[in-house]
């Protein structure tokens, strides 16, 4: 398991903008907030056939999803929403859910990635 910290260049203007932001602010009062995305691949070891296999006999990773939400008992407080054609925000249940859904998806032969952000803000 390995645990990658990724971080985002600044041009020198937007570099700039926030040293003079920074000054600003530090005359009144000195905050600050920290962002630390940390993310972690798991990469299927299952051979391209087996997967193929598997995932012919299985249902959609969407309906999958929902099953497990509802055979934990949890389909009632699931609040989602989609973003984009294959990203679901959702809220309202259990971690234990995801898990057991995450698992089943490794089952499938799914790479599984996790990204993890940590915000953190330091005020007066």
């Amino acid at each position: 398991m390995s645990l990658l910290m990724k971080s985002v260049p600044v041009s020198e203007s937007q570099s700039q903008t926030h040293e003079t932001a920074r000054s600003k602010s530090n005359e009144s009062h000195d905050e600050m907030t920290l962002v630390m995305k940390t993310t972690n691949t798991q990469i299927s070891s299952m051979s391209d056939e087996m997967k193929a296999k598997k995932r012919r006999a299985s249902a959609s990773l969407e309906e999958m999803f929902r099953n497990t939400v509802e055979d934990k008992g949890q389909l009632d407080a699931l609040k989602s929403s989609w973003t984009s054609d294959d990203e679901l925000e959702i809220e309202g249940i259990s971690q234990m859910t995801l898990h057991s859904f995450l698992l089943k998806a490794e089952e499938l032969g799914k790479n599984i990635t996790y990204t993890r952000t940590l915000k953190v803000e330091i005020t007066d």
